[in-house]
């Protein structure tokens, strides 16, 4: 059954008038059809030409009397959507993926005399909105939330949420903005409702948590949605907070224009790393002049990105003595975990397109010393790469003890000691190594670890020692255990036999 709506509807069970298309057999239409192709005569004249005329106007022949596209699809499928206007009893369930099937249960229902008048007002050639809750009794609007996104600190969560109110014919009565649950002034300039709730709705599908009953947002396909949207006025969400205690919780930002790159990475630096890493204001006399005006993706994407990166840290260490940490995914980098944001004792810089192996990135983080245990956690595997990646470097560490902790899904492509201890969770996508030296431990915090490239390397034929190019990040031995939950704790501290 294909059912359309415009909106999200919040009720967890009710009534609805509802133009639907449900889906009938219809193997004597396709039977027809079928004897059409083999120039057989189905009836008896006049009813054979009633007959293709009729299926001329449904759509399943084209003037010639040849197959149309809808009439191959039902020669193959035996079947037809047919269209009925009615009223619906529709079960919403939080504890399934509304947001993905939008209508989890749909059960045609009578209608009352009493409202036969109601059905006949509502037009079928648009979306009705005209619902009845369990009473049976008429709403005059239902209330739908378009946006929710969440902050959560150690002491704290603050959600942002905007709501909507439509009326039955579907006009939009009562726009709303809160800031945790208190009312706030709403901006138009904001988010555009009529833009936001189709772009926002269409790519949020699977993302709903449904523990917590708040959004999770996909990186990669509200990437640009955000940046439309959201960036340009995160000044108004954020202006009531200390840039240091604020962050975007769930929201992957890397904006396109460095003015607001610039104002992203300094509301995420935190106090103790803005001692180390260059700040807005260290970056603002020298920026300007290096991107020259271009998008930041497209200017960190071009040729001279590594020159960009050299010349700006060279000068910029030498008037204030800190480390550029301006790359490409340097918002991403600072996301995870950000209320445990640990002590970065070192940190390890992989240069854009340097000629790197596998084994050399290992020699950078084992510096000969001597490797007594390793774990690589990775939160999930997206492709055959990572695999790939995960199996070289635990096996590249040349410890007789190691250990891969992945996702709760069987990994057939994965071949080396596997413990899978997390549920799967695409946000957010964090990673790190644990290394056992001198029987203590040593975190690497590689969130941003798809470093290498192959061009044209099929994965199965990558070695420790095949040169790839590296896509430019840092990497950062970090000295906080907390950042792990108890069960991985746990698992840790026993598979290295050592107590943090």
């Amino acid at each position: 059954m294909k059912i359309k709506l415009n909106h999200t509807i919040t009720l967890q069970s009710g009534f609805a008038f509802l133009k639907v298309e449900v889906l009938h057999n219809a193997s004597d239409m396709a039977g027809f059809l079928e004897s059409l192709q083999k120039n057989e005569v189905r009836f008896e004249e006049p009813l054979q030409t009633r007959a293709k005329e009729e299926m001329q106007k449904l759509g399943f022949l084209d003037s010639n009397n040849s197959l149309t596209e809808e009439g191959k699809n039902l020669v193959k499928t035996k079947q037809r959507y047919i269209e009925e206007c009615g009223k619906y009893k529709i079960d919403f369930s939080l504890n399934d993926s509304i947001f993905d099937n939008r209508i989890f249960k749909i059960k045609r229902e009578k209608v009352n005399k009493d409202e036969i008048g109601e059905l006949e007002q509502i037009d079928c050639g648009k979306e009705p909105y005209l619902l009845l809750d369990d009473k049976n009794e008429k709403l005059d609007k239902i209330t739908t939330t378009t946006a929710k996104i969440q902050k959560d600190t150690t002491q704290s969560s603050i959600i942002y949420q905007r709501f909507y109110e439509i009326d039955s014919k579907g006009k939009i009565i009562n726009d709303t903005e809160k800031l945790n649950n208190i009312d706030i002034k709403a901006s138009e300039n904001f988010l555009n409702t009529q833009t936001f709730i189709q772009k926002y709705e269409q790519a949020l599908g699977p993302n709903w948590d449904k523990d917590n009953l708040i959004y999770r947002i996909n990186t990669d396909e509200l990437n640009d949605f955000l940046e439309e949207q959201v960036i340009k006025d995160i000044r108004t969400l954020t202006a009531s907070f200390k840039k240091e205690n604020f962050t975007f919780s769930n929201l992957a930002l890397s904006p396109k224009e460095e003015s607001d790159a610039k104002y992203m990475l300094n509301c995420c630096l935190l106090k103790e790393l803005s001692e180390s890493y260059l700040t807005q204001d260290d970056l603002d006399s020298k920026l300007e002049s290096y991107i020259n005006h271009k998008g930041l993706n497209e200017f960190l994407k071009s040729s001279d990105k590594k020159e960009y990166i050299s010349k700006l840290e060279s000068s910029l260490k030498q008037e204030k003595d800190k480390t550029a940490y301006w790359h490409y995914n340097a918002i991403n980098d600072l996301l995870p975990k950000r209320d445990l944001l640990p002590n970065i004792i070192k940190t390890i810089t992989l240069n854009y397109d340097e000629e790197l192996s596998y084994a050399d990135f290992i020699d950078k983080i084992t510096q000969d010393r001597e490797i007594q245990a390793f774990i690589y956690i990775d939160r999930y595997f997206t492709d055959v790469y990572q695999y790939k990646k995960a199996e070289l470097i635990a096996q590249g560490f040349n410890t007789q003890q190691y250990l891969i902790i992945t996702d709760e899904r069987n990994i057939e492509s994965l071949t080396a000691r596997q413990l899978n201890a997390r549920p799967f969770d695409p946000i957010p996508h964090d990673r790190y190594m644990i290394l056992k030296v001198n029987n203590e431990i040593e975190i690497w915090n590689i969130t941003q670890s798809d470093f290498l490239r192959f061009d044209e390397i099929k994965a199965k034929d990558i070695t420790l020692d095949t040169k790839g190019r590296a896509e430019g990040c840092v990497i950062s031995n970090i000295d906080n255990f907390s950042i792990f939950d108890n069960k991985l704790k746990e698992i840790i501290q026993d598979f290295m036999g050592v107590k943090q």
